[in-house]
Formats: structure tokens, sequence, C-alpha cells
């Protein structure tokens, strides 16, 4: 039955999530086969031109630059909090990448403190993969 009306729902009414939770309750399902099942909502976005994709692909690099730079800032400095990596880097970084808007360099400096962080607690948790060397895998993809 549910795999009937969810797509229903969703398609013919565009309910959302909040409406779809709603009807799942007064079915009287548990909330955990609730939020199972909005992991499977499929929301539709706009198809993207090749011009807004070279954009997406232009900015997602340009994010993924902003990000490396800070996490080797960090590790040069010893810098792993948020607050102290952005109060050292996001001026520089402003004045670097003027055509980004502020919160991607906010976002870019939680992102590389978390990387940091992470980083050196596996570190030193791990006792068999001791490694000097930090690598940054792809951020999208």
């Amino acid at each position: 039955m549910l795999s009937v009306v969810i797509p229903f729902l969703y398609k013919v009414c565009r309910c959302t999530i909040q409406h779809l939770r709603g009807f799942l309750t007064v079915l009287g399902i548990s909330k955990d086969i609730a939020r199972w099942l909005e992991s499977w909502v499929v929301v539709p976005s706009v198809v993207l031109t090749k011009r807004k994709w070279e954009i997406v692909k232009e900015l997602e690099s340009v994010y993924e630059e902003v990000v490396r730079e800070l996490v080797t800032y960090g590790f040069k400095n010893d810098v792993k909090s948020f607050i102290r990596l952005k109060k050292c880097m996001y001026h520089e970084l402003r004045r670097k990448y003027p055509q980004l808007p502020s919160h991607y360099i906010h976002t870019a400096c939680q992102d590389a403190s978390t990387r940091i962080k992470s980083f050196l607690k596996l570190k030193r948790k791990s006792w068999r993969n001791r490694t000097s060397r930090w690598l940054i895998r792809p951020l999208f993809g």
C-alpha cells in the first residue's frame, strides 16, 4: 500500500516532507519507518543547461581550492579550531576570492576545521596506519 500511496502523494499532490510526515503519522506508521521512507522521496530539480553546469563545476573547484588552502594552513600553523582558522584566513581569502559570497568561505573554514580534527583523531587512534601525510579527497563526487 505504501509503495502506491507515497509516490501518489508526492507526484499528484506535490506534498512537502512535512505533509508526508503528517500523513504517515495518521496511518500509524512508526517514526523510524517514516524517516526511512523520507530518504526515498525523490525531489525533482531544475534541469541545468550546459552553461549553468559549467558554473557549478567552476564554483566546486574554487571551493575545493579554498578548503585545500585552509587545511594546508591549519596543518602548517597547528590551527585546529574553526574560530582561529577563520580569524587567521578569512580576510585573506576574501581578498583572494572576491567573487565568492562570504558564507562560502565561512563554510569552507568549518569544513577544513572538521577535516583537520578528523585526520588528527584518526591518526591518534590508528596504530597501524600512522602517517604524517594528509590527503584531501574530492569534495563532491
